[in-house]
């Protein structure tokens, strides 16, 4: 009886092992790896004259980056991010940063798309370096070529009214293929 029972027991194990050998591989899921594009300005300051104000000045700093899954003839740009921090200091007018959508271009310029939503992400920052720090995520799907030239953009602006000059204007480029 002793044998019986082992030798069915052998057997149980045996057929789970050749069922787990042939659903298993079966069930695995393959997932390409995601990768990161970016660009920064690094830190810039502007300054802006403001007659019988004194000097205002707005110290920036822009990250645009895009997430995207590598294919073997396009490449799947699945979320983008724009981010922002600024230091100000003023006597009399505060200056302001206003950072605009991302949307891509192709090479002569022209905008394909722009990216409209976004949700607004939690930021950790230095508040003795910086006043403000935001960070913003559009997850609109977009595919192009893994040969593109494609780029996406992200104007910005920081102003300042009443000052001289009263707007400084400037953007980001990320180049989406190879």
């Amino acid at each position: 009886m002793k044998k019986n029972a082992a030798s069915k027991f052998i057997a149980g194990v045996l057929v789970c092992a050749c069922v787990i050998g042939v659903v298993a591989p079966n069930t695995m899921v393959t997932r390409a790896a995601t990768k990161t594009k970016s660009t920064t300005t690094g830190e810039k300051t502007y300054l802006f004259a403001v007659p019988e104000g004194g000097w205002s000045s707005c110290t920036t700093k822009v990250k645009y980056s895009e997430k995207y899954v590598v294919g073997e003839k396009k490449n799947k740009f699945n979320s983008r991010t724009k981010s922002y921090s600024y230091k100000l200091a003023y006597a009399t007018t505060k200056p302001k940063v206003r950072v605009g959508n991302i949307c891509i271009r192709s090479s002569s310029g022209k905008t394909l798309v722009t990216f409209k939503k976004y949700k607004s992400e939690d930021v950790i920052y230095d508040p003795y370096q910086w006043d403000i720090c935001r960070s913003y995520k559009s997850t609109k799907e977009k595919s192009y070529s893994v040969n593109t030239k494609n780029y996406g953009f992200l104007p910005y602006e920081v102003t300042c009214n009443n000052a001289i000059p009263g707007i400084h204007a400037d953007s980001l480029t990320l180049k989406l293929g190879k």
